[in-house]
């Protein structure tokens, strides 16, 4: 009985951390704000933001920012490209609504004609985190 049940918790604990989405098969971001930065301009550098999917703040959107601009909502499993002229950069998520999970942030810096993508996860206690991320 005692391992039935240390096989549920493990079980029920690794539903609540979220899967990275590989870029090319997250759903384009449902709330955009800034519709600007989504058309390429010459000379700027590509940037996706791809939201991993899962249960952890599945409830909620996490609102992206660039530089300290409100930028997109994205829900689970959806990613937004952003065109951004070459340099540093400040990328940060914050949960929208009732969800918790704080904010967090990843700098850039960029050249032109470059491509990065990034990840927002959740992790098992609801914190957020954004990283460079290979999927």
């Amino acid at each position: 009985m005692q391992k039935l049940f240390v096989v549920g918790l493990a079980l029920l604990l690794s539903a609540c951390a979220t899967t990275p989405v590989p870029s090319a098969d997250a759903r384009p971001a449902a709330a955009v704000y800034d519709l600007a930065l989504t058309r390429p301009q010459p000379g700027s550098a590509a940037v996706t933001v791809v939201r991993d999917s899962g249960l952890m703040g599945a409830a909620c959107n996490d609102v992206l920012y660039i530089d300290g601009q409100k930028i997109a909502a994205l829900g689970t499993g959806e990613k937004i490209t952003v065109y951004l002229s070459p340099g540093h950069h400040v990328l940060g998520t914050t949960a929208a609504g009732i969800c918790a999970g704080g904010t967090a942030s990843a700098e850039t810096t960029i050249r032109a004609g470059e491509s990065r993508t990034y990840r927002i996860a959740s992790g098992q206690g609801g914190t957020l985190s954004m990283q460079p991320s290979a999927f």
